[in-house]
């Protein structure tokens, strides 16, 4: 089977230049195929390629289509915010011109990385050892925000109808996350900032509970340990003198890993409620290893297993975003170590700073054909130079000539 070439792409840049002159684009790049957003978050983006202002101030989470809120209540689930551009019908109109040109029309979805749901529904949040929520991350043992993911997949699903659905952050988020004037004036060590990625939320606390573990003696073990960290600033130490300390806590503290494991259960079980939908559909569903945790063998501390995840999907999207080729195909090394002969999609970073020339980014997608992916997909369409969307064409040459 050949390979496919895919490229993560916003509506809003879609809209902007025209669907027609987009997918030229896109196809002049030798991409066989767009990888088109349908929710995302808030943030500010540098769109290099516009005429007149460049930066793309997005205020909060939102779904770039007209949800069927019916599929929402139908749920019990909590409404989408909805974007400006949702009127438009970018997506019906983008997948009735790819079909035309023989292209794959797939959908990229972020799924509980959304702040605007938070602040409107603050119960809904993952809340730390300490009970301080994390706005932008929705916790995904909580119901409800099952019920929400459930929903936005059905009715993504049922309104596009895609060829298929790359799933984004079904998972935990961290600690650390880049907030607008966020301050931490201390050299934080990996201990202590993945123990306060720890969610301790009531439904995180009742599934562990289910399973046998004491959350109250959990969360006093990893109060107890911050609270020291904090002070120690084991941050400043060389970093080969604390590689190992995430490992050890675990070691030392068999409830703590207990905890982490049920949390990883817990994103399984959602991917496979999932799954279920986009298979009664048709739809092939792919999720990413992780988001911010690289590279793949941290994917855990967001809560993705792997060989869970691999079980619940039917394909992984391996977010290998490196300074190397070597880095990358140890990513994908690491994968099929622990999941042979899954299906994987190889996702590269094209923009700074991991692509740092045109052979440096060909090498790194050779490494997907190499390896028997079913897709290289780059990121970001919207977000590359000129320059660098040629790195993407020369890149794709390449592996056509493999």
């Amino acid at each position: 089977m050949t390979m496919e070439r895919l490229i993560f792409t916003y509506p809003w840049d879609v809209e902007r230049e025209g669907v027609d002159h987009a997918l030229d684009r896109i196809q002049g790049a030798g991409c066989t195929g767009l990888l088109l957003n349908a929710s995302y978050h808030g943030g500010r983006f540098l769109h290099p390629r516009w005429t007149g202002g460049v930066f793309n101030q997005r205020g909060g989470a939102d779904v770039s289509f007209q949800p069927n809120l019916a599929v929402y209540d139908a749920e019990g689930a909590p409404h989408p915010a909805v974007g400006e551009l949702a009127a438009a019908g970018v997506h019906q109109r983008v997948r009735r011109a790819a079909a035309a040109r023989g292209m794959r029309f797939g959908l990229w979805m972020v799924a509980l990385h959304n702040s605007t749901l938070g602040d409107r529904h603050p119960e809904l949040v993952q809340r730390n050892v300490f009970g301080d929520r994390y706005r932008y991350g929705l916790c995904p043992a909580h119901p409800r925000v099952r019920a929400y993911a459930r929903a936005l997949l059905r009715d993504a699903i049922d309104q596009l109808q895609p060829d298929s659905v790359a799933l984004e952050s079904p998972t935990y988020l961290g600690a650390i996350h880049g907030e607008h004037h966020e301050l931490i004036l201390l050299n934080m060590d990996r201990v202590t900032e993945f123990l306060l990625g720890l969610c301790f939320c009531d439904s995180c606390r009742a599934r562990a509970q289910e399973q046998g573990i004491d959350p109250a003696a959990v969360q006093a073990t990893v109060a107890a340990a911050v609270r020291f960290l904090l002070e120690e600033e084991r941050g400043a130490l060389d970093v080969a003198f604390r590689q190992q300390e995430v490992a050890a806590f675990l070691v030392e503290h068999p409830e703590v890993y207990a905890y982490v494991r049920a949390r990883l259960a817990t994103v399984k079980g959602l991917l496979e409620e999932l799954h279920q939908i986009a298979q009664r559909a048709g739809v092939t569903l792919e999720t990413t290893s992780s988001i911010f945790a690289r590279p793949i063998t941290r994917a855990w501390e967001e809560g993705t297993g792997l060989r869970e995840t691999a079980q619940a999907v039917d394909s992984v999207s391996i977010v290998a975003y490196h300074q190397t080729p070597d880095e990358v195909r140890a990513d994908v090394r690491w994968f099929k170590l622990m999941c042979p002969d899954k299906p994987f999609t190889l996702a590269l970073n094209a923009g700074h700073p991991n692509a740092l020339s045109a052979d440096d980014l060909a090498q790194k997608a050779a490494v997907a054909a190499q390896e028997g992916a079913r897709a290289v997909a780059y990121y970001n369409y919207g977000l590359l130079t000129h320059r660098r969307l040629e790195w993407v064409a020369r890149a794709n040459a390449v592996l056509k000539g493999l």
